[in-house]
């Protein structure tokens, strides 16, 4: 007589388990860090009076990994997150191709930078992109203001191929900035602005 309550109880604890749901998997931390031993720094510094002023990024490129299906189409990765924010990330690669040079004069030259693009794109073609819109400013004078963009082709789904990706396409638009950058100061032109 006892074993059916116990066995009634045993199968409800056993179908309760079965409907509660399971906990998500941790999230997953990606850093895009490109080697820099495949990019040494050949070109000239810039000058020691430049500095790199704020990075700023959209809000949609924050801790976790952004996908794009289109260009109206984002979405997020539930479990992947990057370390620290895309525009840490762009700020530290603009310092090491620039230098970490500050500007003794408040009319000095400065790098302005926007994070337009730190994602995944998933159609048409499936790569890793990077895009940063920047803006060379020296006092009064726009000296420079342009769109940099880099991809690299990815193949399959794995989080660590897209986050190496990412951190190549970063180096390769931090490489064209700081040459860009260094064509834009010398020699200086009078400004027009």
């Amino acid at each position: 007589r006892f074993a059916r309550p116990a066995f009634c109880a045993a199968a409800l604890l056993a179908l309760a388990g079965c409907l509660l749901p399971t906990p998500p998997p941790p999230p997953r931390y990606f850093a895009p860090e490109a080697s820099t031993s495949e990019w040494p720094l050949t070109a000239p510094p810039a000058p020691a009076a430049l500095r790199v002023g704020p990075v700023r990024s959209p809000l949609h490129l924050r801790e976790p990994m952004t996908w794009r299906r289109s260009d109206v189409e984002y979405g997020f990765y539930e479990q992947r997150r990057w370390t620290e924010l895309p525009a840490t990330y762009v700020e530290r690669a603009l310092e090491r191709e620039l230098g970490p040079g500050s500007s003794a004069t408040p009319n000095g030259p400065v790098v302005v930078a926007d994070v337009r693009a730190f994602e995944e794109v998933l159609a048409p073609g499936h790569e890793a992109r990077v895009a940063v819109a920047i803006e060379l400013v020296e006092g009064r004078c726009v000296r420079l203001r342009r769109t940099f963009s880099a991809a690299r082709p990815l193949t399959g789904d794995d989080p660590a191929a897209v986050a190496r990706g990412i951190g190549e396409a970063l180096d390769e638009v931090a490489r064209a900035v700081a040459t860009a950058v260094r064509e834009a100061l010398t020699p200086r032109a009078p400004c027009g602005v």
